[in-house]
């Protein structure tokens, strides 16, 4: 999911101007996990760095000590409750955060 998302974060902007991208992730206490997740955002950040000769930085940090990261799983709650709930109250709270959103799971017919 992770390399999905910034695959299309990064798609989706004009990136010439950028040098250098610093993603935050909040903290995965099992390695082999980390491991995983951190190979497939080097994989997509990768290809961007690739064509911009750009850099990029990964840090793990604990949640509860970064309050951008508190927000963001506050945001991304709410977006699941609608989704996955019907229940938009918290959603409707942040929605002009929210830029687009799309099902992934949604299957083609």
């Amino acid at each position: 999911m992770i390399e999905i998302l910034i695959r299309y974060v990064l798609q989706g902007h004009t990136w010439h101007y950028v040098h250098e991208i610093v993603l935050i992730l909040d903290r995965i206490p099992i390695e082999p996990q980390r491991s995983i997740i951190e190979a497939s955002i080097k994989l997509a950040v990768g290809q961007w760095a690739k064509q911009t000769k750009g850099r990029y930085f990964i840090y793990f940090l604990q949640s509860k000590s970064d309050l951008n990261l508190q927000v963001i799983d506050y945001i991304n709650w709410a977006i699941y409750r609608k989704w996955e709930f019907d229940d938009p109250s918290d959603y409707n709270k942040i929605s002009s955060c929210v830029t687009s959103e799309f099902d992934v799971f949604r299957r083609s017919t």
